[in-house]
């Protein structure tokens, strides 16, 4: 997968994903979505002047200067798609051993359409 500058570059790749999600392993689909979360929340802490280094506690988001409602989005799309190691970093609950289902990836492709549409909404703010 490429690396995205912007997010304009993880909403294709986003879309691309998608599109994959038909013929991929659900481990390759959560792999890339897990990936696209975490370029767009480096990309948010970028524009708020902080490199952050993973894995992201929310805790660590909020001290970097991101907004409440930012984190409440994240938040909230994390708890959809717990199986996200990104997700199950920042919600600090233990990582999923269990199979991954087409509804895993559904959840996954949810979650990372929110912090992705999230995210530009807060590019569009500063």
């Amino acid at each position: 997968m490429r690396s995205p500058g912007s997010i304009s570059d993880v909403l294709e790749l986003l879309e691309e994903t998608r599109k994959l999600a038909h013929t991929s392993s659900c481990v390759e689909i959560i792999r890339r979505c897990n990936d696209l979360i975490e370029k767009s929340v480096k990309i948010a802490l970028k524009k708020v002047g902080k490199d952050v280094r993973g894995p992201y506690s929310l805790d660590q988001l909020k001290e970097a200067g991101l907004p409440s409602w930012y984190l409440e989005a994240v938040h909230d799309a994390c708890s959809e798609a717990g199986i996200l190691p990104f997700c199950t970093v920042m919600l600090d609950v233990p990582e999923s051993r269990e199979g991954c289902t087409k509804l895993d990836i559904k959840r996954a492709l949810n979650a990372t359409e929110k912090v992705v549409m999230a995210t530009e909404k807060f590019l569009e703010t500063v």
